[in-house]
């Protein structure tokens, strides 16, 4: 099911890739960094935020002067601490810490605007939604006994807002680059079966990356 979910993404990627048009000059990049994210709404009580990585390749086409598009396919991990519950059992009496392990594959769908090239750095502004394909949801339990529990509470997929910035510094005949970026779930990832609340996702993420410009 794992790999029928990525092929599924995959596929998304090749399609708009195709659609920009076969002379379109292409940057291919990879990057890779780190994930803070956190839940929100009416199911979701309190908690903090989870750190998990967040990788993979994206390739860019130019649409106009100043102006691209970018998608790709990353491997993204979210969640949150969701806090301290009861524990009794065969491990003893207790609390234990819960956290909601979630891993997507992610499909971004940006269009940015650029500052020129002085004398080779820019900066990059860029914004668009993503579509996120669930591969494994856990609940993770530590303290007087640690377990990780599979779950099905969360939806197959979901719809995320994107929004950030990058910088970029020439390295030729690449280039690197460091950004920042928001992303904010658009629909309530529960599913009714398992809350008549609702929770969304909230990630902020930091990555560094490199690209090779020119690429047809």
């Amino acid at each position: 099911m794992r790999a029928g979910r990525l092929a599924q993404a995959a596929a998304i990627v090749l399609a708009l890739g195709g659609a920009t048009g076969p002379s379109s000059a292409t940057d291919l990049e990879v990057l890779g960094g780190v994930s803070i994210a956190s839940l929100t709404g009416t199911a979701v009580n309190g908690g903090t935020s989870r750190s998990g990585v967040s990788v993979g390749p994206q390739a860019r086409w130019p649409l106009a002067p100043r102006w691209s598009f970018t998608t790709g396919l990353a491997y993204v991990e979210r969640g949150m601490v969701a806090g301290d519950a009861t524990y009794l059992g065969p491990a003893g009496a207790g609390t234990v810490k819960e956290t909601i392990e979630l891993a997507y594959a992610e499909v971004p769908l940006l269009f940015a605007w650029s500052t020129p090239r002085t004398p080779g750095t820019c900066v990059r502004l860029f914004a668009g939604p993503m579509v996120a394909v669930k591969l494994n949801e856990w609940l993770h339990q530590t303290g007087v006994q640690e377990v990780k529990l599979r779950r099905s509470d969360f939806q197959d997929a979901d719809l995320l807002a994107c929004m950030g910035a990058r910088i970029e510094v020439p390295w030729p005949p690449r280039y690197v680059f460091a950004e920042g970026r928001v992303d904010a779930g658009l629909v309530n990832e529960l599913r009714p079966t398992a809350s008549e609340g609702s929770a969304r996702t909230t990630d902020l993420r930091v990555m560094l990356g490199c690209g090779w410009p020119g690429w047809r």
